[in-house]
């Protein structure tokens, strides 16, 4: 089966070697590594609509900083955690600014985003363990931080969708009501045997090799598909699933959707023609970055609607 066509959005950027991610060189350090992820991350532009504020929550393992944005609108806002990628090694509130304050504008919600623990230094369950914290400890300041008492909805992309799932499932275990589980194109499989990923590990900008250090790096490996069991995925809340046609963890993602589908879940899934791995964080080069997350977080918005 041939491989499917890359939108042409993304040709002088895949024709660039030094674009494929893969795991830095012992040489380079993992500082300097962040930091050239993280700033070829927030080249995305900012709406200048919205607001936003830091914060930071105090926890056992040392000091969370929080940003919380807002739309224009006049709150209290519902809350909305979203957990950003980065393969569990980079990212943080800089490098997805962009996607955070267009999810606020387009979904009405405020969006709260944290610098969890990043690995190789902090492997599994610190990023997970910030997450949960995060969660807890707004939820109990929101008269303070300008939010409802609506449930949170939860929301990642990439690796950040395996947080997102994780945190969903560890509150739907304790009995705690949840608006919805939004994820774009999560990083689910740590046993890289997709049919996307043999097709697509090369030349797609995100490679078999990077997630392979990615996973090993976090010491997240599971035995069993994604680790979850279909007891615990049949008490999510509606998800919302957006997935990229050219990605290696395509079909990932669609085979969480169809468990997600014959176990009962309500979803709202999209696949976007074309586009590659991280692209709704790249609206400067492709229209279907925002369209794709307008309707991502307008699926978010509608869920609360129909919940309520």
């Amino acid at each position: 089966m041939a491989s499917p066509r890359t939108d042409p959005a993304f040709a002088a950027l895949l024709a660039d070697p030094r674009m494929a991610l893969r795991p830095p060189p012992p040489s380079l350090g993992m500082d300097r590594y962040r930091a050239a992820a993280n700033a070829f991350m927030a080249r995305a532009p900012i709406p200048v609509k919205g607001s936003c504020e830091q914060r930071t929550i105090a926890s056992a393992d040392g000091a969370i900083h929080i940003q919380i944005d807002r739309p224009d609108s006049v709150g209290p806002h519902d809350p909305a955690l979203f957990i950003h990628g980065g393969g569990f090694v980079f990212g943080g509130l800089a490098s997805h600014a962009s996607i955070a304050r267009r999810l606020a504008l387009a979904s009405g919600r405020a969006v709260i985003t944290l610098d969890y623990r990043l690995a190789p230094e902090h492997p599994a369950p610190a990023a997970l363990d910030d997450c949960l914290t995060v969660l807890r400890e707004v939820g109990l300041r929101r008269a303070d931080l300008g939010l409802t008492e609506a449930p949170f909805a939860i929301l990642g992309d990439s690796a950040g969708g395996f947080l997102a799932l994780s945190a969903a499932l560890h509150l739907t275990r304790q009995g705690e009501p949840l608006r919805a589980l939004g994820l774009l194109y999560p990083m689910l499989d740590p046993t890289l045997s997709t049919a996307s990923m043999t097709d697509l590990g090369e030349g797609h900008m995100l490679t078999r090799e990077f997630l392979a250090w990615a996973w090993k790096s976090v010491a997240a490996e599971r035995s069993s598909e994604f680790g979850f069991a279909d007891e615990d995925l049949a008490a999510l809340p509606t998800t919302v699933l957006a997935l990229a046609e050219c990605d290696p963890l395509h079909d990932e993602g669609h085979a969480l959707a169809e468990r997600l589908r014959r176990l009962g879940v309500r979803l709202e899934q999209r696949t976007e023609l074309g586009m590659i791995h991280g692209f709704v964080g790249l609206p400067q080069l492709a229209p279907a970055a925002d369209q794709c997350l307008t309707w991502f977080a307008q699926q978010i918005a509608g869920a609360a609607l129909r919940q309520a």
